[in-house]
């Protein structure tokens, strides 16, 4: 039987500030509130350590002051970003990237966020960039 009660997930203490690997689960085209500009809700899991499988999310901008924020994406994906490039869901999805996570307050509840500018290509030991791949945790 389906106990409403029971059933109240998204309850999770936020993780800890700090840099983590992890993993582009799902990106979802979306308008921002006014609908003038494109942008994309993205949804990114811890790939390792004390809080591997959870969900950080994040949202783009296709804006002028956004560009910055799409294009430190791409470039940590290893998207070559010092030419015109366009990008679709597809691009990213899959891709491994290293996340800056914050706690933020909205409405009285502390939530994570990627900070400002908080994506970074995934390196080897001797700082050299992964071709993003894929590397299964089971």
């Amino acid at each position: 039987m389906y106990d409403p009660e029971q059933a109240k997930g998204g309850d999770f203490e936020p993780i800890p500030t700090g840099t983590y690997p992890c993993k582009i689960k799902a990106v979802t085209p979306s308008k921002t509130k006014d609908g003038k500009s494109d942008m994309f809700r993205i949804q990114l899991q811890v790939n390792e350590g004390e809080y591997y499988k959870r969900i950080v999310f994040d949202q783009v901008v296709f804006s002028p002051k956004g560009m910055t924020f799409v294009k430190i994406l791409c470039g940590a994906i290893g998207m070559d970003t010092t030419k015109p490039f366009s990008v679709e869901p597809d691009h990213l999805i899959g891709k491994d990237v290293l996340v800056d996570v914050i706690q933020d307050t909205y409405n009285g509840k502390v939530n994570n966020k990627v900070g400002m500018g908080g994506y970074h290509q995934v390196t080897d030991d001797e700082g050299f960039p992964f071709k993003n791949v894929s590397v299964s945790m089971t």
